[in-house]
């Protein structure tokens, strides 16, 4: 069965949003130029806007001895007319004011003309640009603001529904399926009203009608069964709750007695709604931005226990030293860095980078890092310790955690480095006659179940360097191509040949640090060992 639209329902449309006038020039500007002009040329000018220009005439002199009026049109920057000037021969106070020729006046007011489009379009661009930096008010919490927000919103009905007369007020806002409309907040009704069911937006005509963008108005108690009040009263009005672009829900106000509602009564009620929309768009702005300090905080947290996890200050170890730097691209990230001292005086230096997001990066990091901690000293070879980081990466995982590494193992005695390098980290052996790479097997930690990774043994003499870094210190150079960065580093380090360690992380940071920095969001991580019995 379907439903006609009775002769008594009232639709209040509401039109589109038009530009305000803008005042081009004040009148009395206008005036002071108008008198200026006519006492240095001889001709009078009268200004006026494309409205008016549209619907006026300039009134005519009444001296006929006068030339009749010449007008020249004014256009904005897109050629858009925007006015026109009038100008007419007048009559000065000075006996002996210069005469002007008409096409030397029309060419001077044309000038003013395009002066007055730039003030116009200066303005309304000024106009416009405070409008958006509204927008940059910062939406916090007051202080002294304890008022929940059902209170808030119950106060906003209230006042709405007195404003217009009426005794009660009801905000039913849609669900996430946009099916089904409840009552959030009241004023005037039973607070029991608020345990009702969702109304079924389907059939609901008032509230459709409402939410395509008219306000409905029943005028008497006959209206409200064909257009489903959802409440009992004699006359009602609903309106639309919307933000620029979601519709929220409806906004009704019911009264005891019948009567209508003029356009500036409805108009008061659609404030209100657009206040109820406000109320409801702050709350979730506020709502977003407290998750989001308290999103900053736990970034903050983890970044320290992230660093926390790194050494801090370089072991004491005669005639050798060690420095390193780490820097994540987000909070926290996947490289790292570490270094220890086994009872046997032996050291070990490492460098880490773990694939995947920044979360699962770090976790893993965090995972590869404590299995080398937990395994270190117990394994004589730094393969060793590489097979059995695999063997527990893969087993403790679903096959989604991989892992970079170069751990090295070095006795300060003899000068016997050991390593075993897996991945896309790099290390750089430097000394005295050549820079050398050393290779890394590319099957990084994780990848498969079972690994053999190799034990490289390496002499390092006095004065000669062990450089190790991950794949993002390279990345804001790869645009160069592989042999040109190798040349570059090899360049540079072999610059660095008699400084410190932490000299020589300071350079390559700097070096890593390329006008080119922002063609990479990398992690970076570099570590350097220097054999030097000198600077004991």
């Amino acid at each position: 069965m379907t439903h006609s639209i009775p002769e008594y329902l009232k639709l209040h449309t509401e039109d589109p949003p038009t530009f305000p006038d803008l005042q081009t020039a004040a009148e009395d500007e206008l005036t002071n130029l108008s008198d200026a002009l006519l006492q240095a040329t001889g001709w009078s000018i009268q200004y006026l806007d494309e409205k008016d220009s549209a619907t006026n005439q300039v009134a005519e002199q009444s001296d006929s001895s006068l030339s009749p009026p010449t007008k020249v049109p004014v256009l904005s920057h897109e050629q858009r007319p925007i006015g026109q000037f009038t100008i007419q021969q007048g009559k000065t106070k000075l006996t002996d004011a210069p005469s002007t020729s008409l096409p030397v006046a029309k060419q001077l007011v044309t000038a003013i003309g395009s002066l007055i489009s730039t003030l116009e379009q200066t303005r309304e661009t000024v106009w416009k640009q405070e409008a958006q930096l509204a927008t940059g008010i910062p939406v916090s919490i007051r202080k002294d603001e304890e008022v929940h927000l059902a209170a808030r919103l119950e106060t906003i009905l209230r006042c709405g529904a007195e404003a217009v007369g009426c005794q009660a007020a009801a905000a039913y806002l849609l669900d996430d399926d946009t099916r089904h409309l409840k009552l959030r907040s009241c004023w005037g009704l039973p607070q029991e009203r608020l345990l009702d069911p969702p109304r079924l937006l389907q059939g609901a005509t008032a509230d459709l009608e409402a939410l395509v963008g008219h306000a409905v108005i029943l005028k008497d108690r006959s209206c409200m069964p064909d257009w489903l009040s959802p409440q009992s009263y004699q006359a009602a009005v609903c309106v639309p709750i919307s933000s620029p672009s979601v519709p929220l829900g409806t906004l009704w106000v019911f009264s005891d007695e019948a009567r209508t509602f003029d356009q500036q009564q409805s108009n008061i009620v659609e404030l209100v709604a657009g206040r109820i929309s406000a109320e409801l768009e702050r709350e979730v702005l506020l709502q977003q931005q407290i998750n989001a300090h308290r999103q900053d905080q736990q970034w903050h947290h983890a970044l320290a226990w992230q660093e926390n996890r790194l050494p801090r200050n370089a072991p004491l170890l005669k005639d050798w030293h060690i420095a390193a730097d780490t820097s994540q691209a987000n909070h926290i990230g996947g490289d790292f860095y570490d270094w220890n001292i086994f009872s046997d005086n032996r050291f070990a230096v490492l460098v880490g980078d773990a694939a995947g997001s920044t979360i699962e990066a770090a976790l893993t990091a965090a995972t590869v890092q404590a299995s080398l901690r937990a395994h270190m000293e117990s394994l004589p070879e730094t393969g060793q310790l590489l097979n059995q980081v695999n063997r527990l990466l893969w087993t403790g995982c679903t096959g989604d955690q991989f892992a970079s590494l170069f751990y090295a193992l070095i006795d300060p005695q003899t000068g016997k480095l050991q390593y075993s390098a897996v991945g896309d980290v790099a290390g750089i052996l430097v000394q005295k006659s050549r820079v050398r790479w050393l290779t890394a097997n590319p099957l990084a930690l994780g990848t498969q179940e079972t690994s053999e990774y190799e034990t490289v043994v390496e002499p390092m003499q006095s004065g000669d360097t062990l450089v190790l870094f991950s794949e993002g210190f390279l990345a804001p150079h790869r645009q160069h191509g592989q042999q040109v960065i190798q040349d570059s580093l090899e360049t540079l380090l072999r610059q660095l040949g008699n400084a410190s360690a932490p000299e020589i992380v300071d350079a390559l940071k700097q070096w890593g640090n390329t006008p080119d920095q922002y063609l990479s969001e990398e992690d970076q991580t570099v570590l350097a060992v220097r054999h030097d019995p000198r600077s004991a």
